[in-house]
C-alpha cells in the first residue's frame, strides 16, 4: 500500500501548479498588484519547500509493474493534442504579430536576435552596438540565446517556431519520463495535461508578450536542466546546465551547490562534467567572442542595469514608471513602492537584497546536504526550483513572461516525485 506522502504531496503540488498557472494568467491582477505578487510567490515558495523536503525523508520505493495495454498509450494522444493545440495558437499569433525586425516599439528582443545571427553568419563581430530607431543598444544576450535561432535565420523561418519547438521539446522529455513510469494510465494521462495547462493558460492571456518574447525556448531549456539532474550520464548532466548557463545566467549562483554534491556523490562523474563543461564554454563562448573582447559581458549586465533604472524612473514624461512591476508578477514592487531614499537607491537595495537572498539560499541548502546527505536527485531538483523561486520573484524588471519557465517547471514536480516513490 503507498503511503500516505506519496499519495497526497503529488496532489498538493498540482493544486499549487494549478494556483501559480491561474494567477499568472487569468487572474493575474484579480487581488491589485500588491497582493498579487505575494500570492504566486508565497504559492511557488511552498511548492519548492514540499518538493525539496522529500529528499530527506526515506521512502522505500513501491514496486510497480507497467501494464501492456492500449491506455498505457493514452498519455501520448494527450501530447499531441497539446502540441496541435497549442502550436495552432502559435501559428495564430504569429500571423496577428508579424515580426518586423526594424520595428522595436514593442520588444527588441527578435530584432537583436536576429541583428546578432545575421552579423554571425556574414562574419561581422555580433558583440557591437546595435543602432535603433531612436536609441542604442549593446546585445546583452548570452550565445545560446541567439544561436538555436541561426536554422531559422538561414531556412527563413519566423522565429517563434523555434521557441515553441524547442519548450515543446522539454515536455517531449516528461512524456517520455510518464512512459517509462509505472503509475496507473490515468494518472500519466491528468499529469501529461498539467504543462500544456499551464503554458496554454500563459499564452492565451499574453498573447502580445507571447509573439514577441523567446521565453518558451528558455522554458523549455530549464526543464530539460531539471530532468537531466536524474541521467546518470554526465554529457547530459552538462549539456542541459550549459542550454541554460548560456543563454540565461539566472542560474550561476547555484551552480556552487550542483558541484558540491557531484564531487561529493560521484566525483569521476563531476570530473568529466567539468570538463565537458569548459570546453562547452570555450567552445560557444570564449574563443569566438569574449576573447577578443572581455568586456561584454560586464557590458551587458551594465546595460540590464541601466535598462532597469529606465523603467523605475524614467525620463520621458510619457512613460509609466515602474509599469511592468504593476503586472502582477515579482516582488520589485515593494522596494519601488515602499523603499527608502531616491529610485536609483531603491533599486540598489532591491539589488542587494536579490543577491543576499539567493546567495543564503544557496549556501543553507549546501548546508542541509552536508548535514544529512539527502536523496541526491530530489535535493538538486528541489534546490534549483526553490532558489530560482527567490530569483525570478526579486528580480528588478519582473516581464510576466519570464515566470513562464517556474511555472513549466513547477508543472512537473509531481512526476518527480512519484517516479521517486514508485519503481
Amino acid at each position: 500500500m503507498r503511503s500516505l506522502f506519496t499519495r497526497t504531496v503529488p496532489v498538493i503540488l498540482t493544486a499549487l501548479f494549478l494556483l501559480q498557472a491561474v494567477l499568472l494568467g487569468k487572474w493575474q491582477l484579480q487581488f491589485g498588484p500588491l497582493d498579487n505578487p505575494v500570492w504566486y510567490f508565497v504559492s511557488g515558495m511552498l511548492a519548492a519547500v514540499i518538493f525539496l523536503q522529500r529528499a530527506f525523508i526515506v521512502v522505500q520505493p513501491t514496486i510497480g509493474e507497467i501494464r501492456k495495454s492500449l491506455t498505457r498509450y493514452l498519455h501520448w494522444l494527450v501530447f499531441v493534442a497539446g502540441a496541435v493545440i497549442v502550436g495552432n495558437l502559435f501559428s495564430e499569433l504569429i500571423t496577428a504579430y508579424p515580426l518586423d525586425m526594424l520595428d522595436t516599439s514593442f520588444s527588441d528582443i527578435y530584432p537583436q536576435v536576429h541583428i546578432m545571427t545575421d552579423r554571425f553568419l556574414h562574419g561581422e563581430k555580433v558583440y557591437a552596438d546595435i543602432p535603433f530607431n531612436g536609441y542604442t543598444l549593446f546585445p546583452t544576450y548570452l550565445p545560446l540565446t541567439w544561436m538555436p535561432f541561426i536554422p531559422a535565420e538561414i531556412l527563413g523561418l519566423d522565429y517563434r517556431w523555434v521557441s515553441y519547438t524547442i519548450c515543446l521539446a522539454g515536455i517531449l522529455v516528461y512524456a517520455i519520463w510518464l512512459h517509462r513510469s509505472v503509475i496507473a494510465w490515468w494518472q500519466k494521462s491528468l499529469y501529461m495535461v498539467l504543462p500544456f495547462a499551464g503554458w496554454l493558460s500563459y499564452v492565451w492571456y499574453h498573447q502580445q508578450e507571447t509573439a514577441y518574447s523567446l521565453e518558451s525556448m528558455i522554458a523549455g531549456f530549464y526543464m530539460l536542466l531539471l530532468f537531466s539532474l536524474f541521467s546518470k550520464r554526465p554529457a547530459v548532466r552538462i549539456l542541459a546546465l550549459m542550454l541554460c548557463l548560456l543563454s540565461r545566467y539566472s542560474v550561476v549562483l547555484w551552480i556552487p551547490l550542483y558541484i558540491l554534491v557531484m564531487y561529493r556523490e560521484s566525483g569521476k562523474m563531476a570530473w568529466r562534467m567539468t570538463v565537458y563543461g569548459v570546453v562547452i564554454l570555450l567552445v560557444l563562448y570564449v574563443i569566438p567572442f569574449l576573447i577578443h573582447d572581455p568586456s561584454i559581458f560586464q557590458q551587458g549586465y551594465a546595460y540590464h542595469d541601466k535598462a532597469a533604472l529606465a523603467e523605475w524612473q524614467p525620463s520621458e514624461p510619457d512613460q509609466i514608471p515602474g509599469k511592468h512591476l504593476h503586472e502582477g508578477a515579482g516582488l520589485a514592487i515593494f522596494f519601488f513602492k515602499y523603499g527608502k531614499g531616491e529610485m536609483d537607491h531603491r533599486l540598489q537595495t532591491l539589488q542587494q537584497v536579490h543577491l543576499l537572498l539567493t546567495s543564503m539560499i544557496v549556501l543553507l541548502c549546501g548546508v542541509l546536504y552536508l548535514r544529512f546527505r539527502p536523496d541526491k536527485d530530489l535535493f538538486l531538483a528541489g534546490s534549483l526550483i526553490l532558489y530560482l523561486t527567490f530569483f525570478y520573484h526579486l528580480i528588478q524588471i519582473p516581464y510576466s513572461y519570464l515566470f513562464l519557465t517556474l511555472l513549466l517547471m513547477g508543472s512537473v514536480l509531481p512526476v518527480l516525485l512519484l517516479r521517486k516513490s514508485i519503481s
